[in-house]
């Protein structure tokens, strides 16, 4: 029983969803916004269980491989097909109650918001294929290298700027994004890039034989270790330093906020040796919880 609600959760991207969802919380907490606007934060669970479902769903028909985790979505498919219809039609539902309750804030956006706020669902879209012309679809998931830059982009955008677009409404004040917010932006962004990769090495047999040169195929597996994703971890760190530096926190918040990143080293060095499919959707997957919570617990607590 334990187990069948363990690959519900994990597999079925609700712990995904809640991760985002909390990563969203730290956003606010990090850079003082009070307003709480649960909707907000079921829309946000819902549109990213919805996202990566639908990438296994797609997959499922013809499936006659031995992926654990696709596996369980052909023999769960028909709950797993009604439960998309459901939670699409709740999250369309609530888009719209955002779209009549806030139309006259979105009237008054500058070009730069509205950039903001539709280049990432472009990218996401543009992601699993969108139709260019008749029978011919264009996708970045193709493109190897970019896969986990692209999954990063879109992540730091729905939890980074989307919060701070949507609460500064909420909170009827302007939205800047100083360089204080890019920091915090581009920290999160090497967080979430550097999971994307890490996602790369659990696909590394499936891609090199099916030819697609993720970053991971191109320079291997220990090479990718110490020379992209450790690098990328530093960087994405130091560039939360600067913006913690830059809120005036104390040396005690600033170390919080830096064991998220330490925990990401210390996991990435453990992928030179295999892992199961839920260590990366736990423990992986997790760290973005983890996060989530010090961040939060750094502001409120210290």
């Amino acid at each position: 029983m334990v187990r069948k609600l363990g690959q519900f959760f994990f597999f079925g991207n609700y712990f995904l969803g809640l991760c985002i969802a909390m990563l969203s919380a730290e956003t606010l907490v990090q850079n003082g916004f009070h307003s709480i606007n649960l909707l907000y934060f079921i829309e946000v669970v819902l549109l990213t269980k919805v996202y990566y479902t639908n990438a296994y769903t797609s997959e499922i028909k013809f499936y006659r491989g031995t992926n654990v985790r696709t596996q369980w979505y052909v023999q769960h498919r028909n709950f797993i097909r009604t439960a998309q219809k459901f939670y699409t039609t709740v999250a369309v539902v609530i888009l719209i109650y955002f779209l009549i309750h806030y139309y006259h804030h979105l009237l008054v956006l500058s070009a730069a918001s509205w950039l903001l706020i539709l280049i990432f669902p472009s990218l996401a879209c543009m992601y699993y294929g969108i139709l260019i012309f008749p029978r011919r679809k264009f996708n970045l998931r193709s493109y190897g290298k970019l896969k986990p830059f692209v999954i990063g982009f879109v992540a730091t955008g729905t939890v980074t700027v989307y919060p701070l677009l949507f609460f500064s409404i909420e909170e009827n004040t302007a939205f800047h994004f100083t360089a204080q917010e890019a920091f915090f932006f581009i920290a999160n962004f090497m967080f979430t890039t550097v999971i994307a990769i890490m996602f790369d090495i659990k696909d590394y047999a499936a891609d090199h034989n099916s030819r697609l040169k993720t970053l991971i195929v191109r320079f291997g597996l220990r090479r990718s270790i110490y020379y992209v994703l450790l690098p990328f971890i530093a960087v994405g760190m130091m560039a939360f330093i600067v913006f913690t530096i830059n809120k005036n926190y104390s040396f005690i918040q600033i170390l919080i906020n830096c064991i998220p990143f330490l925990l990401l080293a210390m996991v990435a060095w453990s992928l030179q040796q295999r892992k199961k499919i839920l260590y990366y959707l736990a423990v992986i997957d997790g760290l973005l919880l983890v996060k989530a919570i010090c961040g939060i617990i750094a502001v409120v607590l210290f």
